[in-house]
């Protein structure tokens, strides 16, 4: 088990599904990279969608860092410490929860 000493290697990043299930709901077609965050809070804004700016910023930025940590640490180039870890996984559940709270909206037809 993870006693929170050892390193550990990230799984892949469901913060790139996500995101890019909430770009194909807004029929965006997305490049095939995995950083699409600035392209989802471009697609938010332009679409008025009534995400706070601070909270596009958050999901930019952490798009960015998952997508520029994970591809060492998957080759096991660099160690992911346990609290890299759990920051990782913080960040992705804060993405998935906006992503779920958008899909509502955009299903719902509502804001």
């Amino acid at each position: 088990g993870v006693t929170g000493t050892e390193p550990m290697t990230p799984k892949p990043d469901a913060k790139d599904t996500a995101l890019k299930a909430a770009l194909k709901m807004m029929a965006i077609e997305y490049p095939k990279e995995h950083d699409v965050g600035d392209l989802f809070a471009e697609t938010c804004i332009a679409r008025n969608l009534g995400v706070e700016p601070a909270e596009l910023d958050a999901i930019r930025a952490i798009s960015a860092r998952l997508v520029r940590e994970r591809q060492p640490s998957f080759y096991m180039e660099q160690q992911y410490a346990y609290a890299d870890a759990t920051r990782a996984r913080e960040g992705a559940e804060r993405v998935l929860a906006l992503v779920g709270r958008l899909a509502e909206r955009i299903r719902g037809g509502g804001s």
